[in-house]
């Protein structure tokens, strides 16, 4: 199990979720802080000390600061009629945009207020290795969520995940961009086919390098509104796949989320 559902949240955890909608202003809760919920104490420890973060306003414009003149590789423009060959209508064109946009904003804010909760507890975290935890989050373990059920996209999914960087091996759990994007199937399959053109030069690791370097220096000046907690027992279950996502998967995603803004940007 990967996460817990909101619809399967109960107690505390239902609290949480609970002061997440109504503290973001968001109808869904992320699927990080889902994940955080499996690890006894990870949601409370890492919400209640980067809550008064994410409340102060300081993230709303983090998505133009960590990215703001960063030049990433061009992909094909996408014209409307090729959209519309593989069944995609300007209305649900709209409708992806404003998904990728979402998630653009929602990781370069994870990204820096996750970050902060790191530092906060580890000043020497951004110094030491990655770690692998394993392929845990293959087909078989996220298969069973009732919104997708063909299992050609999941392997799409897992396609797509693997790409450039193994995000599997990192992090128990996909991509939720990818999870979004899976209702037009016929899209993401092309989004596979012009992001592996750009895989025999590997260009993550330039961006990457980019985007860690800019989180680190924006990072500072907001370690001030965290809060320090008691630190659980399990603190290494909690920070390893949280030191994962912000310096390999989060820098992925946000290049590719801008990548894909900018081929849907044709008019055509």
């Amino acid at each position: 199990m990967y996460e817990i559902k909101e619809v399967d949240a109960s107690g505390e955890i239902a609290d949480i979720y609970n002061d997440l909608r109504k503290s973001l202003n968001i109808k869904v809760v992320n699927t990080i802080w889902r994940y955080l919920a499996t690890i006894d104490g990870g949601l409370n420890w890492v919400w209640y000390s980067s809550k008064e973060l994410y409340m102060s306003g300081k993230l709303e414009d983090i998505n133009q600061k960590i990215s703001d003149n960063i030049e990433f590789p061009e992909l094909p423009l996408i014209p409307d009629n090729v959209l519309s060959s593989i069944g995609i209508s300007e209305k649900d064109k709209l409708e992806i945009i404003q998904i990728i946009k979402k998630y653009n904003i929602g990781n370069a804010k994870n990204m820096i207020g996750l970050s902060c909760f790191l530092k906060t507890y580890d000043k020497n975290i951004f110094l030491k290795p990655n770690v692998i935890i394993g392929n845990k989050s293959s087909i078989n373990s996220f298969s069973d969520r009732s919104e997708i059920t063909n299992k050609k996209t999941w392997q799409l999914i897992n396609s797509l995940s693997e790409m450039f960087v193994n995000t599997n091996h990192y992090i128990p759990f996909p991509p939720g961009l990818y999870i979004e994007l899976a209702r037009w199937p016929n899209f993401l399959s092309l989004v596979w086919a012009m992001l592996s053109g750009l895989k025999k030069n590997n260009h993550l690791p330039k961006y990457t390098a980019i985007l860690n370097q800019r989180a680190e220096k924006i990072i500072e000046p907001l370690l001030e509104n965290m809060i320090v907690k008691s630190i659980p027992e399990n603190k290494k279950d909690v920070m390893v796949p949280i030191h994962n996502l912000v310096t390999i998967v989060m820098p992925k995603m946000i290049m590719v989320g801008h990548m894909l803004i900018n081929s849907l940007s044709n008019k055509n």
